[in-house]
């Protein structure tokens, strides 16, 4: 049971911080296209 909980609460937090990272990669991309083609 505890084992279950702790994996449960780690891919959670996991699968946040990722979205976290790809939006961070998303809007650096985007600044990059800005200095590129603005």
């Amino acid at each position: 049971m505890i084992k279950r909980e702790a994996v449960a609460i780690l891919s959670s937090c996991l699968s946040v911080h990722l979205e976290q990272v790809i939006m961070m990669n998303y809007q650096s991309e985007k600044r990059l296209e800005r200095r590129l083609y603005g």
